[in-house]
């Protein structure tokens, strides 16, 4: 059995709170891409009984194959995403109006993404944006920079064993799970405030890289 499904969308609002927002008297340079904008989104999920044990398609009759080779069930969950977008910042009150979601200008270069690895971890080209000079707003709109996607596989083998001593439908079930199968980088955005040097654009965190826990249930 499996389900898959791709939705393509996009997320407008007008920001958060109203300590969110740049300018307190002028709300319209709020509206723009939600924070939870996912533009495009594929999701799959699989489960797959292995034709391979007593009586099934490839019927194995000895107790130490079928042992080995017999019942073992594969599952999945297969997810393809687009970042979400990013606001970039800038800190210490530069427009001196007490309020918080100040942004930066926009310098007219179109915001790109970088990959961090070939990057030295520069995540975007910072070039795009640039600080305010102090007493004014920032230029740019809210959610301008796109952020980092997913490409995330999560994979399971489970081994049923029929226990009939116990029950007729008892059996032991032993579970090898793989979350990130591939061991893909999936990078958190990068530092999104333009008059911090030290960390702006540059990608310092990561989602969790593969990992596999074995389980064991028993059924009765």
């Amino acid at each position: 059995s499996y389900t898959a499904a791709y939705t393509y969308a996009k997320f407008i609002d007008s920001g958060g709170p109203a300590l969110n927002i740049q300018n307190m008297y002028d709300r319209r340079p709020e509206r723009g891409l939600a924070d939870t904008d996912i533009r495009h989104n594929f999701i799959a999920s699989y489960v797959y009984d292995l034709p391979v044990g007593k009586g099934k398609r490839w019927n194995l009759q000895n107790a130490i194959l079928d042992g080995v080779l017999g019942g073992w069930q594969i599952n999945g969950i297969t997810n393809f995403r687009s970042g979400m977008p990013i606001t970039i910042t800038v800190a210490n009150d530069l427009a001196n109006v007490g309020t918080g979601g100040q942004r930066a200008d926009a310098t007219g270069i179109k915001p790109t993404k970088h990959d961090p690895r070939t990057n030295n971890l520069l995540g975007f080209d910072r070039a795009a944006y640039a600080t305010p000079a102090r007493g004014r707003f920032g230029t740019l709109a809210r959610n301008t920079q796109p952020g980092f996607g997913i490409n995330n596989w999560d994979f399971s083998a489970i081994k049923n064993f029929p226990l009939p001593f116990i029950t007729e439908s008892s059996r032991l079930q032993l579970r090898f799970e793989w979350f990130n199968f591939f061991n893909h980088t999936q990078f958190l955005n990068p530092g999104a405030t333009v008059n911090a040097p030290a960390t702006f654009g540059l990608v310092n965190s990561t989602l969790d890289p593969r990992i596999l826990q074995i389980a064991a249930k028993l059924y009765w």
